[in-house]
């Protein structure tokens, strides 16, 4: 998806809106052998593993990453650590995998309308000068200015920066940051990932697997010489209706971002994400 329409996406919601601090942790699996990329094979020798303790050990989800890497995703910290003590101790298993827990998200801001000329040093510079309470007692950053979005217009940039839990929350209590003699507007970012040729979740085109065909983002289908759209229909959604037997909606594009895949995308970062809560809490209006 290209950045500009990231940028109008994240726009579209409340200023940090901190949702439920619902729970997700998860095990990263890394082969240790370069051949050893099949997903498949991978995951079968994991659930070998876990199957002969699957009365005391609660999996959410065994999922893909790119490049044959698996993730175990589970409730919360206590339950992954249990797996993956299960998992180190099966020979097998570290044989062919390097096994780490995934450390949380930091959240993320992103920072809207910023002149197309400043660098990420000056306007690292410039918050701290303005927004006191983005520095620690030595005057230390608690943010990192991460990278630029261009604007449409090319005169601006959005730049997204990761802030410690303790000042993002703060955040969400002000109207806006201040840099040089501007309030800025800001939103929180998500940055949700999606492939603007298959149009699937969680990579972009650059990692898009040689197979996938282009589909069309309008109708779903796919993209060939000529094509014409007859209908708008989301390809997700229709995915996820055959798949899981659910009733979501499909009448849209795949970038709409009230689309409910993207919302489940949405939701699954927020959960992997550290908003400092030390328990889980309700939800807020």
């Amino acid at each position: 998806m290209p950045f500009t329409q990231i940028v109008d996406n994240n726009a579209g919601f409340p200023v940090l809106s901190i949702a439920s601090q619902e729970r997700e942790s998860f095990l990263l699996l890394k082969p240790i052998h370069e051949k050893r990329t099949d997903f498949f094979v991978n995951k079968n020798l994991i659930t070998k593993t876990l199957i002969t303790d699957r009365a005391t050990l609660k999996i959410k989800t065994i999922g893909k990453i790119f490049g044959g890497d698996i993730k175990i995703i589970t409730d919360n910290d206590k339950e992954i650590e249990a797996i993956k003590a299960h998992l180190e101790k099966d020979p097998d298993v570290m044989n062919n995998f390097v096994i780490s827990l995934a450390a949380r998200r930091r959240p993320q801001m992103i920072l809207h309308n910023i002149d197309g000329e400043i660098e990420a040093e000056e306007l690292q510079i410039g918050l701290l000068e303005k927004n006191l309470f983005f520095r620690d007692g030595n005057n230390d950053p608690l943010f990192r200015v991460d990278f630029p979005i261009q604007a449409r217009n090319g005169k601006v940039r959005y730049w997204v920066v990761s802030l410690e839990p303790s000042i993002f929350r703060e955040s969400n209590n002000m109207r806006g940051l201040y840099f040089q003699w501007n309030r800025i507007r800001f939103s929180e970012f998500f940055g949700v990932r999606q492939c603007r040729a298959c149009l699937k979740f969680g990579y972009t085109a650059k990692n898009c697997d040689p197979g996938n065909q282009p589909r069309c983002a309008r109708c779903g289908e796919f993209s060939q010489e000529n094509h014409v759209c007859t209908a708008t229909r989301c390809s997700n959604c229709v995915y996820a209706n055959e798949k899981f037997k659910l009733n979501l909606g499909t009448r849209h594009g795949a970038f709409d971002r009230k689309c409910s895949s993207y919302l489940r995308q949405r939701d699954q970062i927020i959960k992997r994400t550290d908003y400092g809560f030390s328990e889980p809490q309700g939800h807020t209006d």
